[in-house]
């Protein structure tokens, strides 16, 4: 709520609309958390958030580095 440009709907803000995808996928995921947690139970609900948690560790193999800048 503190974003200068939150009600400025026509232009494009970055800070707002990551905190917008940031929300909506916090709501997102809990949905289907839950409705995986009715199909399988908790134990395999666990067991998915754990695969996806290490899908995500592995993904940061692939972040480039930054370059290096020489004085």
């Amino acid at each position: 709520m503190t974003d200068a440009s939150l009600f400025k709907i026509r232009k494009r803000v970055a800070t707002r609309d990551h905190k917008i995808m940031g929300a909506g996928a916090l709501f997102l995921g809990a949905f289907v958390a839950r409705a995986i947690l009715f199909k399988v139970g908790t134990g395999g609900t666990l067991g998915i958030a754990c695969g996806f948690r290490a899908l995500i560790g592995l993904s940061w193999l692939f972040v480039p580095n930054k370059p290096v800048q020489r004085r």
